[in-house]
């Protein structure tokens, strides 16, 4: 199950540092690690590889990372390129 995180962990490394379309595509990797992520959790609870406690915490942990990723997917990007205009009134932040 280790090895199910792996691409996860590389997934959100390269989305942190992309932009656009290409960090969508990216988080929607990782959303799509996630769901295969629960299938094996739910596996090996069901094969009795690992107990009732051991399954609920995972769980809980992965249904955390979706929504921090959810939330993450719902930020709207900043624009760092955009320059305002100066009035002379406000000042620029």
């Amino acid at each position: 199950m280790t090895e199910a995180l792996i691409p996860i962990l590389l997934h959100t490394l390269s989305a942190n540092g992309a932009r656009g379309t290409k960090r969508v595509e990216l988080q929607q990797l990782i959303s799509e690690e996630l769901d295969k992520l629960r299938i094996l959790l739910r596996l090996s609870k069901d094969l009795r590889f690992i107990s009732i406690k051991q399954y609920i915490y995972a769980a809980e942990k992965v249904n955390e990372m979706g929504k921090i990723l959810s939330g993450w997917m719902k930020k709207p990007m900043i624009n760092t390129n955009r320059v305002e205009k100066d009035d002379g009134n406000m000042p620029l932040f």
